[in-house]
């Protein structure tokens, strides 16, 4: 924590507070809607995977119940409410939810900033049975029937702070307001550390919030415009864009040679000038092609890439302990609600 920066937290926190307060005192107003609404978000700035987790409810759900996406589409340079198909535009649409409905083509994706106002503009089109919320815990706009918080086990939230001084949006008792708590990004937690963070959580918030721990799994890489196999020896020179690479650059490190990385803000937009970079870095190791992540991919595919530039991305999805008790919570959501 930057304890000179402690007095704005506090100036901070009383004003989120105050905000949370009035909606709890309805003098702000929550709209409800006859539709299940779940809601995936978290407490801490920066990636925590919720692109990752909303994939997995579609994956579990999504055969047996008519399932809607609505994302706010951060990163776009579009307004208002757009539909997202397979071939938008990522520049109209933001990466994560572009990169939703190419892996979910049935499902119906939609951007807005106003999400009580798309919620019915999505209802008129389609009949749904429930809609996820990407990123939207905080928007206490809508009032969630089932809302999941992550928090990323390498920065637990009962050790953060408060922006400024922390990483924290509001403070970490806001957990309380969900139905369930995710420590995300957990492949390296034993058992014993599992049990110390539920421990903690029991203690320093009073809660019996049921706790699940969800690990990354990454497939096989895949090109990005282009079907060459990839030989799995390969020199790799890496490119992220995402606000938490970490757990990205562990598994490359573990299994591939790394020639050079290349690492940009979350949601970086990619241009020219970077594409030129790349291409000399190839030329600089020969052999090497370029692996990046499944949401970069997003971004990069709106260029034209030469044969000379082999682009590469790793597939993501997540595995949660214990899995059944939340499918099945949020399947009574959904009929009982």
């Amino acid at each position: 924590m930057n304890y000179l920066l402690y007095p704005f937290s506090l100036l901070y926190g009383f004003g989120v507070s105050v905000r949370n307060k009035l909606f709890d005192w309805n003098v702000l107003k929550s709209v409800a809607f006859d539709i299940p609404i779940i809601v995936i978000g978290n407490i801490r700035v920066g990636g925590t995977g919720k692109t990752p987790h909303t994939e997995w409810i579609l994956n579990k759900l999504g055969a047996e119940y008519k399932l809607g996406v609505l994302s706010r589409g951060y990163g776009r340079n579009s307004k208002g409410f757009r539909w997202v198909q397979t071939n938008s535009e990522v520049t109209e649409v933001g990466d994560e939810p572009l990169q939703i409905k190419n892996k979910f083509p049935d499902v119906p994706v939609a951007v807005c900033e106003d999400r009580v106002v798309a919620i019915p503009e999505m209802l008129a089109s389609f009949e749904l049975d429930a809609i996820i919320l990407d990123d939207a815990f905080q928007h206490r706009y809508i009032k969630p029937s089932f809302a999941i918080v992550l928090s990323d086990s390498n920065h637990p939230v009962f050790k953060d702070h408060l922006l400024p001084a922390g990483r924290l949006r509001e403070s970490a008792k806001g957990i309380n307001r969900s139905q369930a708590l995710i420590f995300s990004k957990s492949n390296h937690l034993t058992s014993e550390q599992k049990n110390e963070f539920i421990r903690i959580i029991r203690d320093q918030f009073n809660t019996q919030l049921p706790v699940y721990f969800s690990t990354y799994q990454y497939g096989s890489p895949i090109g990005v415009q282009h079907t060459l196999p990839f030989i799995e020896q390969t020199s790799v020179i890496t490119v992220t864009g995402i606000a938490e690479p970490a757990t990205f650059n562990d598994y490359v490190n573990n299994r591939f040679r790394v020639m050079r990385s290349f690492r940009y803000s979350d949601h970086y937009p990619f241009n020219e000038k970077d594409i030129q970079e790349w291409e000399v870095a190839i030329r600089a190791h020969p052999g090497a092609v370029i692996l990046t992540t499944e949401k970069d991919a997003m971004r990069i595919n709106r260029f034209s890439l030469n044969e000379s530039l082999p682009v590469y991305y790793l597939p993501i999805r997540v595995t949660l302990d214990p899995e059944d008790t939340l499918v099945n919570a949020i399947k009574d959501c959904i009929q009982y609600h």
